[in-house]
């Protein structure tokens, strides 16, 4: 079983999609391509108990759908990015206090065990990073409650890149995957 996050149904159509999920001895097990689709639909009141009920359902759901800035805080070998449970984040790095000298600081990603691990639970961080150094990458220390969708802990060395972590109840660990865009031809 698992669960289908709400950014993928965000608009009608058709979702190419397939489940990817690691054990914990760093297996990855992959499902068969499948296609969800996505229809719009009318939420009827008797659906939810009460009108608080259906406050909650629309202050969680609004809050899911919009890019918060998150601000990385100094510490004591770098910055640190605090993100919520259910949100999505842009994370603006142009400022030349991350990279001094053309050498990006170090950063780790602090993310919080959910108050409901059986719940839908994820973070995406859009980061914007300009790369004042084509030769290092951005160094992200991501903790020890992760996986990587590939195994590794990804060398970030483009200039705009994505994180994306949903908690597995099965593992009570984050799944991280990053995506990273680079510039060819002139073109993103």
């Amino acid at each position: 079983m698992f669960v289908i996050p709400n950014f993928v149904l965000l608009e009608a159509g058709t979702v190419a999609c397939d489940v990817s999920a690691l054990t914990l001895d760093g297996c990855r097990l992959t499902s068969s391509k499948f296609e969800i689709v996505v229809e719009p639909a009318v939420c009827l009141a008797d659906e939810f108990g009460t009108a608080t009920d259906i406050g909650n359902f629309g202050t969680e759901f609004l809050a899911g759908q919009l890019l918060n800035p998150l601000l990385p805080s100094a510490g004591a070998a770098g910055y640190i990015l605090r993100p919520e449970v259910n949100r999505k984040y842009t994370v603006d790095l142009s400022d030349a206090s991350y990279a001094p000298d053309g050498n990006w600081a170090r950063f780790a990603l602090e993310l919080p065990l959910p108050k409901d691990p059986m719940r839908e639970n994820w973070v995406l961080l859009c980061f914007h990073a300009p790369v004042q150094n084509p030769g290092g990458g951005i160094s992200f220390d991501f903790g020890s409650n992760v996986l990587f969708s590939d195994g590794v802990a990804p060398f970030i060395t483009m200039s705009d890149f994505e994180i994306l972590c949903t908690f597995s109840p099965m593992t009570s660990l984050w799944h991280v995957g990053v995506v990273q865009y680079g510039i060819e031809g002139g073109t993103v």
